[in-house]
């Protein structure tokens, strides 16, 4: 009766309430994947601590070690090179920068993280990925842009420091006397102009460059998920969530790293 269904109601189980994960699967409460993908890319319920604990923080390290090894080459006296006041190539006139550090770095730096942001995310919903898989995603891929931008730093001030190539405007700024000798009192100045190789402004542009254009290239023709012919939608959509073997990992993986390296470099 009604009354008794009641009762087989009030004593039945409690349904347990699916639980998305940053890995984007459905945990059905016992622990096993469920094989339905959300597609819910709010912030509600967003899992902050376990996107945390999941970031290649080797990543942030290796920057941080790039970005004191950068604090210290700064401090560095260029090696000195002979000049000739007759040497025309070290003697235009100083005009300062044409384009100022601070644009060379944000504006390629800011444009190609919007860029790879966007076309991550593109990706990730292309395989059924949730928003926290995504927001994962970019945090990685900033991280791995900051490391790329501060190695390339500390290449460049390091070949700087090394050469001492006289820069196009070092008579300008050197001020020499009779006896080749610099009166500029500013030797911060005189030190920066002995920094021509490799350009800070070129290796920037390079670095940022390289790495955009190679991970675009990358990403669209390793990591975009493509339904073959025949297959449905839903058939490729299960089909992408099969576990990968550790091979196809590990291939993954040196993938990316010769990716970093290159644009490194």
């Amino acid at each position: 009766d009604g009354r008794g269904r009641s009762m087989d109601e009030a004593h039945a189980p409690a349904a347990v309430e699916p639980v998305e994960s940053a890995s984007g699967l459905v945990d059905g409460g016992h622990g096993e994947e469920a094989g339905a993908i959300t597609w819910s890319w709010t912030l509600r319920g967003f899992p902050w601590s376990e996107v945390m604990q999941l970031l290649h923080w080797g990543s942030f390290l290796v920057g941080l070690g790039y970005g004191i090894a950068s604090a210290v080459l700064v401090t560095l006296t260029p090696r000195i090179v002979p000049f000739s006041q007759d040497d025309l190539s070290i003697a235009l006139p100083d005009k300062g920068d044409t384009i100022s550090s601070a644009v060379v770095v944000l504006a390629p730096f800011a444009l190609c993280f919007v860029l790879l942001i966007l076309f991550e995310f593109f990706i990730l919903r292309a395989h059924n990925k949730t928003f926290a898989v995504a927001v994962f995603a970019g945090a990685n891929l900033l991280l791995r842009i900051i490391e790329t931008y501060l190695g390339t730093v500390v290449l460049q001030q390091l070949s700087a420091v090394l050469t001492g190539a006289l820069r196009p405007e070092f008579l300008a700024i050197c001020m020499p006397n009779a006896q080749n000798q610099c009166t500029n009192t500013d030797q911060r100045a005189v030190d920066d102009a002995r920094k021509s190789y490799f350009s800070g402004h070129a290796s920037t542009a390079m670095c940022i460059s390289s790495f955009c254009g190679m991970y675009l290239l990358y990403s669209y023709y390793v990591r975009l998920p493509r339904r073959p012919p025949g297959q449905t939608p839903d058939e490729h959509a299960a089909a992408s969530q099969k576990p990968r073997g550790c091979a196809a990992v590990l291939l993954r993986e040196l993938a990316d790293g010769l990716v970093f390296l290159v644009a490194s470099c």
